[in-house]
Order: C-alpha cells, then structure tokens, then sequence
C-alpha cells in the first residue's frame, strides 16, 4: 500500500495520525502533514517508508509526538526549531546524521538507535529536559559524557556498539546498567572501577528464553564454569570431539585452554573476522568502519563488502549456527547417556567468524543458572531472531520489532525488509524465493508458543532444502 497523504482527505483539525505497521510503502507527502495546524502527534513505525524528511516538516505548530521508527527513512534528519516537540523516534531507519536538534528544547525522549549516524548531534547536550537517551547501534564517534546531555536527569541510557572516547564511571554504570554501555567505545574510552567493558546482558524475551549474564569475548570468567562436575567434564568432551575432528560440522569454538591468575580464564580459539554483529553491521558495504584517514586495504575492505552482500554466504553463516545448536541440543552428537546442553543466550555477538566466514558458536555449556531457566525451545527463539537479523540487516531487535517483523512476513510481503545489500545483489528469482523461506524460518523459530517452535535438527533439515549444497565434483571432471 503506497502512503500518499495528499491523495487524501484530511480534515484541517485532525490532532494525531496514527498508522503503525500497516505495510505502508512509498514516500510520504510531509508538506501536507506540516500544513495541519492541530496535528500533535504522528505514529508511522513499522513500516517500509522511503525517501527523507524534509526539515519544513518540524515547523508543523502543534507537534508533541513523532515515531517513525522501523522503516526505510534516510538521507541526514535536519530538524528545524520546535521547542513543543516533547518526543521523538527515529530509530531502525537509515538516517546518517542528524542537525538541529538544539532547537528541540522540550525534548523529554530521543531516540536515534540502529541507523548510520557516525557523529554525535552537535546540540546535543543542550537539551537538559531529555529523560530517555538511546544513541545505540550506530557506530558513533563522540565524547562521553561531555557530548551528551547532563546525565543527572537522564532516566533511561544506551550508547552501546558505537565508538565513544572519555570515562565511563562506575555511577553511571549503576544507574544506566551495563547493557547501556556494551561496545560503546573505542580504545580510549575507560571504564572508571571496572577491569573491563560491560558485557552485554542476556536477553529475557518470553517462553523458555533464560535471562543471565555474559558476553561473547574470546575469554569468561571461572565462575561460569563451575556449576557442576557433570557439565565441566561435557565441556572438555565437546571441545576435544570438535579439536579432534569427531564432529566436522559441529559449529562450536573450540575451548583451547585455561590461565590460573588472579582472574581465572577459559581461553578459546581466536577468531579473525570477529563477531556476526561486528561484521554484518560495522564493516563497509554501506556502513563504513575503516579510519579517519582513510587508510587501510582497499582491496580487503571490497572482499569484505562483496563478502556482506552475498546470499549464499548469508545463508552458510544461519545454517551452520543451525548446526551448532542441534549438535549441543542432541547433547553432543546424540550419543547414549549424554546430556543435552542448551545455550540460553545466542545473539550475534556470540557467533564467531573463521577466516572463511564459517561460524562458531560461543559461550556455551558453562551456565550457572537452575537448569530449569533455559530451554531448547528459548534457543530456537534466539536462532530465530539471529535469522531476522541476518536477513534484514538490522540490529537492536525486542519482542515489538519481531513482532513487526513476523507480521510482514506473515502477509506475504517478506522480500520488502530483506537486506537491500543482499537484495540487490542477489539476481534471479530463484534467489528472492530462498530469502523470503530463510525468513519464514525465523517466522517460525519466534512461535508465541514455545511447543509451535521446531527444533533445531528439523531447522536444519529446513535451511538444507532451501538452498542445496553445490554438487561436488567427481574425479577427473
């Protein structure tokens, strides 16, 4: 349904708009909507809108409310002075900058996540009103704390995956949590008190999902191993049956070692590409992340963006994850008298990439939570939303933006929020249709009902059928 406000009759007095997740697509005619003098409030999340908005659309008199989060907006957000505009929603677009913003003095919430935006807004700390401040998934360079806000006021925070310089007191972590500052900066931003970055928290979404702590690091803690005999000797099994070649497709870093120091360490195998986040959202292919000289190997960032938008290498990374989960839900390899082991916290900080961008699952089977707080079914849970991701390329995903996601999907319009790097690589429509079913296997996987779930050896089944293995080639030809 394409979104054309001008072809429509609007009474002069309508006061709020609200179309969410309709399935809109187009351009929107944002000179009408600036024309309605008693318009307060605009809701237009959730759909596939394109193109920019115009910065005469702020100039609007009676604008309180703006949400057009979750589209395909973009281009820089130029905001004219509104000091009425209590809040504002842009995340999940395309956005690449924002100016303006210190014209919005009433501002009380902002949030600006999962778009390009690779500078802080100048301004920004002008706006000594904000209560909830989400700058996160953007790969932003600014100060912190000197760039934002006053921080005393500040109810609600989250500057996580950008590339922030400065200090990061433990105040500040205890107000906001850790999970407001994971990969928040670069090098140079210090965590006053604390040894090392916060970890991103463990997900509690419903049904079966288990909520703990940890992180994805090529290192954890001790602690996290040491909740019984039982599961430690399950540990060393799994890594020699993986290190050894019993299980050539298990999918699983490999634990290589320990460090007996002060703080005890499981040390695994490294991995060069990184984390799926870092790679699907961070690298270039139309979200640069190389130096601000410009420097680096020309010739490895075009592998890297050829690499990002190829389908079938997309469609490799969700299998094997696929793979990884089965062989640790068969309790490793379905061997009698084997304890099944289940995962509790995949996100794709916790996939790992080899140099040939197989992936590997880590932090797993060392869990001190009850036994009963994790389930094969939340895992399938998390392996579907890691699909959405994967598809759409977007971060920073929660029960609303799945929920967004499975409705588009449901009504058969999937292809629209598919990966446009991907999407428009991808020739044939052959391809589009293998795209469209890998996202009905995320469709799938996020089941309200934890017992509509499949499991993840019949996930693998599915994902094979999509896409074939290439025959391999007999000898002599």
């Amino acid at each position: 349904m394409k979104f054309e406000l001008a072809k429509i009759t609007v009474r002069a007095a309508l006061r709020a708009l609200r179309l969410p997740s309709r399935n809109l697509t187009g351009a929107v005619s944002w000179a009408a909507l600036a024309n309605l003098s008693a318009l307060a409030a605009v809701d237009l999340s959730g759909n596939a809108l394109q193109g920019a908005i115009p910065s005469g659309f702020w100039r609007a008199p009676s604008l309180r409310a703006v949400d057009v989060s979750r589209n395909q907006l973009g281009g820089a957000l130029r905001v004219e002075p509104n000091p009425q505009l209590q809040s504002l929603n842009v995340s999940g677009n395309r956005f690449t900058g924002v100016d303006g913003v210190e014209g919005l003095s009433g501002l009380v919430t902002l949030d600006v996540s999962t778009n390009r935006i690779r500078a802080v807004p100048r301004g920004l700390r002008r706006l000594t009103r904000l209560k909830r401040l989400d700058l996160s998934s953007n790969g932003m360079r600014g100060w912190f704390p000197g760039d934002l806000p006053p921080l005393g006021g500040v109810r609600s925070l989250n500057v996580s995956y950008n590339k922030f310089s400065g200090v990061v007191d433990t105040g500040a972590v205890t107000k906001f949590g850790h999970s407001a500052f994971v990969h928040a900066g670069n090098a140079s931003l210090v965590f006053s008190g604390h040894s090392t970055e916060p970890r991103r928290p463990r997900p509690s979404p419903p049904h079966g999902k288990s909520k703990k702590n940890g992180g994805s690091a090529g290192t954890s803690t001790e602690s996290k191993a040491t909740t019984s005999s039982k599961k430690r000797k399950h540990l060393i099994i799994v890594a020699v049956a993986v290190i050894c070649g019993v299980v050539s497709l298990a999918m699983l870093l490999c634990l290589v070692g320990n460090c007996q120091s002060k703080e005890k360490l499981l040390l695994y195998e490294y991995m060069e590409k990184g984390d799926l986040h870092r790679w699907l959202h961070e690298l270039p292919a139309g979200r640069p992340d190389m130096d601000d000289t410009g420097s680096g190997d020309i010739w490895e960032a075009a592998e890297v963006k050829r690499s990002i938008s190829d389908w079938p290498t997309r469609h490799r990374i969700a299998l094997g994850v696929a793979r990884g989960l089965a062989f640790l839900h068969q309790g490793w390899a379905g061997g009698s008298g084997r304890a099944a082991v289940v995962h509790g916290h995949l996100v794709p900080t916790n996939v790992l990439l080899c140099d040939d961008l197989e992936p590997r699952i880590s932090d797993f089977g060392h869990n001190n939570d009850p036994p009963s707080a994790a389930t094969p079914e939340g895992d399938v849970y998390g392996f579907g939303v890691l699909v959405l991701e994967l598809m759409t390329g977007q971060a920073g995903w929660d029960e609303a933006s799945v929920s967004w996601a499975r409705g588009i999907i449901r009504d058969g319009k999937g292809l629209d929020i598919v990966d446009p790097r991907v999407r428009d690589e991808a020739a044939g429509a052959e391809a589009e249709r293998e795209m469209v079913e890998c996202l009905r296997v995320g469709y799938l996987c996020t089941a309200h009902a934890p017992d509509k779930r499949p499991t993840m050896q019949q996930v693998v089944g599915v994902l094979k059928d999509i896409r074939p293995a290439p025959p391999t080639p007999g000898p002599g030809s």
